[in-house]
């Protein structure tokens, strides 16, 4: 069996005992290659690892303790994140990253009367304490902002995003719904709740919970097909919503919204990558290789280039 280039949590489901699992999640739908992730225990360099192809990574059979995980990437701010382990002896963690260059919303460069000064210097702050890796102090200011200014939609949403790093689902999934109140036109809560519902479906395969795998890929689906009512060109939304039916096995679907996706946003490498697992599924082996030939031509410097051109050749061999 050909391995697959787009892993999901599924792959963590056979490890048992004490570790700890999670996704890097990036603002792009470009591929980064696999990233390297750190682990740190009282100060002190322990042990890395890489990330898969979606950001995935795991650190298993680890001694009793208080770890805390490292990200680093260049164009983006360092990320430390504390490992808080749950009964089964398993920390879940979702480390996203921002780019040192990230700016308000364009509607909030300049101060937006509706708001306090005051209240836009605190989300400014909340930003920065986020990509600091603060994420405990980033929630505690924006649940402040939203007190005195509960219209701020972007509030809610960054909020959002902050909740699901603690995977606190269904807080999170709230502060979208609340984004999209304030502003309904905006596509980007509803592109959020979408990646939010699918790390809700991996989770629920890795535990074989069907029932709730079905459900939050319907979800994730409803909301992606409505950010692409409101955003009819976000390539984001097409790569989501071509992953959320590639996931489910609808591989028509899959393709259809995944090539919409690389005719807006031609090169995005994840679109590619997971088109060629779309026809790999399917035995549809030249096709596959079209995007595996195009994702090693896009992309000549992936740290995961090796790895790609021998499931290229494994694909050749199949002809």
């Amino acid at each position: 069996m050909l391995p697959q280039l787009f892993l999901s949590l599924l792959i963590l489901a056979a490890q048992q005992g004490v570790g700890i699992r999670g996704q890097i999640i990036l603002p792009t739908t470009q591929s980064q290659g696999r990233m390297e992730v750190i682990l740190e225990r009282s100060g002190a360099f322990l042990q890395k690892t890489f990330s898969d192809n979606e950001g995935h990574f795991r650190f298993i059979n680890l001694p009793d303790g208080e770890y805390v995980v490292i990200v680093r990437a260049e164009g983006y701010e360092e990320v430390r994140e504390t490992a808080n382990f749950g009964r089964d002896g398993i920390a879940v963690m979702s480390l996203t990253m921002t780019r040192k260059d990230t700016q308000l919303p364009e509607d909030l460069q300049v101060l937006d009367l509706r708001y306090p000064r005051k209240i836009v210097e605190d989300y400014e702050r909340a930003l920065d304490e986020s990509r600091k890796g603060n994420t405990a102090k980033a929630i505690k200011i924006l649940e402040g902002v939203l007190k005195v200014s509960p219209d701020f939609y972007q509030a809610h949403n960054v909020l959002g995003t902050l909740y699901q790093k603690g995977q606190r689902f269904l807080d999170a999934e709230k502060e979208f719904n609340e984004a999209l109140k304030f502003d309904p036109l905006s596509s980007e809560p509803l592109v959020n709740l979408g990646i939010l519902y699918i790390q809700i479906a991996e989770q629920a395969q890795t535990k074989r919970d069907a029932q709730t795998f079905d459900m939050a890929l319907d979800g994730a689906a409803r909301s992606l097909n409505q950010a692409i009512r409101v955003q009819p060109d976000s390539a984001k939304a097409y790569f989501y919503l071509g992953t959320t039916y590639y996931k489910g096995g609808q591989y028509s679907r899959a393709e259809e919204n995944l090539t919409r996706a690389l005719q807006i946003e031609k090169g995005m490498g994840t679109a590619q990558l997971v088109l060629a697992n779309v026809y790999i599924k399917q035995h549809k082996w030249q096709q596959a290789l079209e995007y595996l030939d195009d994702f090693l031509k896009d992309n000549p410097r992936a740290a995961n280039r090796e790895e790609i051109q021998q499931t290229r050749s494994k694909v050749a061999a199949q002809q």
